[in-house]
């Protein structure tokens, strides 16, 4: 059964594109979020119980 309100995207990445991208937004995060937040977001994941399917 088809879902009628799902199409696929027309962008299609290829495996290095993947992996370019993967690294790029790693380096975004990791620059932009984690270093200059981290200790708040330890402290806010902290308060949530880890969910094991």
């Amino acid at each position: 059964m088809e879902q009628q309100d799902y199409s696929r995207t027309q962008i299609a990445y290829d495996r290095d594109e993947r992996n370019q991208l993967a690294k790029k937004q790693g380096k975004y995060t990791e620059e932009h979020f984690m270093k200059p937040h981290g200790k708040v977001l330890e402290q806010w994941a902290a308060d949530y119980p880890v969910l094991v399917g």
